[in-house]
C-alpha cells in the first residue's frame, strides 16, 4: 500500500518539509492527497498554518507594481507607439476589438487625471516610508554594533 507521500509531487514535498513536526507533515500530506491540492494550494495552507499570510496591502502593492511596470513598458515601446499613431495598423482589428479599445481608452482618459493625483500621493507616502525605514535600519544597526569606549 503506497503512503501519502508517494502520491505527491516534489513541489508538495518541499512545502511539507517546512512543517516542524512529523505529525503536521503527515496530516498536511493527507489533506493534500484527499483534496488533490496543487503545490501552490498546499503552500498557501502551510503559509497560513505558519502565520505567514501576505497582507492585503502587500497584495495590492504587488498587483499595482505589475500593472505599472507593464504600462511603462507599453508606453515606451516604439512598436506600440507606432500602432497608436497609424490608422492603417488599427484597421486590422475586428469590430469587437475596436469597440473594446474605444471603451477602455475613453475610461482610461477619464480616470487619468485622478490616477495622476493618486500616484503623486502614493509617491509622497512611499518616500516618507522609505526615509522612516532607513532611519529605523540605522538605529537598529547602532544597537547591534559594539560601543566605542573613549
Amino acid at each position: 500500500m503506497p503512503n501519502k507521500f508517494d502520491l505527491l509531487h516534489y513541489e508538495h514535498l518541499l512545502q511539507l518539509a517546512r512543517l516542524k513536526t512529523r505529525e503536521q507533515r503527515l496530516e498536511m500530506a493527507r489533506v493534500a492527497h484527499e483534496n488533490k491540492l496543487t503545490s501552490n494550494e498546499l503552500k498557501k495552507r502551510i503559509d497560513n498554518m505558519l502565520g505567514k499570510t501576505a497582507s492585503q496591502d502587500k497584495q495590492i502593492a504587488r498587483t499595482l507594481l505589475r500593472q505599472l511596470r507593464e504600462f511603462v513598458r507599453l508606453a515606451s515601446d516604439e512598436d506600440v507607439q507606432a500602432f497608436l499613431e497609424d490608422q492603417e495598423r488599427s484597421a486590422a482589428l475586428d469590430h469587437t476589438e475596436i469597440a473594446q479599445l474605444l471603451d477602455f481608452s475613453g475610461k482610461f482618459r477619464e480616470t487619468a487625471a485622478d490616477t495622476q493625483e493618486m500616484l503623486k500621493q502614493l509617491e509622497e507616502n512611499l518616500r516618507k516610508n522609505f526615509v522612516e525605514k532607513e532611519q529605523q535600519k540605522v538605529l537598529e544597526a547602532g544597537k547591534d554594533s559594539p560601543k566605542l569606549e573613549a
